[in-house]
């Protein structure tokens, strides 16, 4: 081979290398902004999973307040309005307000189950709260998916206590709903047997 072949060939190979190495640097560049963006998205989706949470965690409480409210409000109405007929001396108003309280007694059982119902919500919704923290992906977990290593899954116990104890709260408190529901209709009755 000549002189000016193998500085052709060296050129050429030269070349190649500069050419494969631009596109590793490319390929390089490619694969950080991959990780750059995967990283950004994942801080941002768990920002909104935290929000979301947050939301949750705020109106399960807005309505357990509210179930406690409705029956425990109407426990105290009818025990006040019963004690105001009792209470005015006379003999048929004390009469009248005994019988009343005889009547009310369905509706009265009705609206304890409905506050005993929401108590029980109350202690499962600390569980589902509990478990939704744990199951939750740590910041560790978008660590090691953005570093290409194995993340830990969540428990499935604790996927399965997250999945039963929301159902529960959800049957529960519509139990309670229907107790505070069924002690309207008790309380509508009695009014209507005595004509108060």
């Amino acid at each position: 081979m000549t002189g000016n072949a193998l500085l052709d060939r060296a050129n050429a190979q030269a070349q190649i290398d500069d050419k494969l190495k631009s596109m590793e640097q490319a390929r390089d560049f490619t694969a950080e902004q991959f990780f750059q963006s995967l990283r950004l998205y994942l801080e941002q989706s768990h920002a909104e999973r935290v929000k979301a949470y947050d939301g949750v965690v705020l109106w399960g409480g807005n309505t357990v307040r509210t179930l406690f409210l409705l029956n425990g409000g109407s426990i105290l109405a009818f025990i006040t309005f019963t004690g105001s007929l009792i209470g005015k001396g006379d003999k048929e108003a004390m009469s009248r307000g005994i019988e009343f309280a005889q009547l009310l007694l369905p509706a009265f059982v009705s609206f304890i189950a409905g506050v005993c119902l929401t108590a029980v919500v109350a202690g499962i919704a600390y569980l589902n709260f509990s478990a939704a923290y744990n199951v939750r992906p740590q910041p560790v977990d978008a660590y090691k998916l953005i570093n290409k290593q194995d993340a830990s899954p969540p428990a499935p116990h604790m996927i399965k206590i997250l999945n039963t104890t929301f159902i529960f709260a959800a049957i529960l408190s519509c139990s309670s709903l229907v107790c505070f529901i069924v002690g309207c209709g008790f309380v509508y009755a009695a009014i209507n047997a005595l004509d108060i």
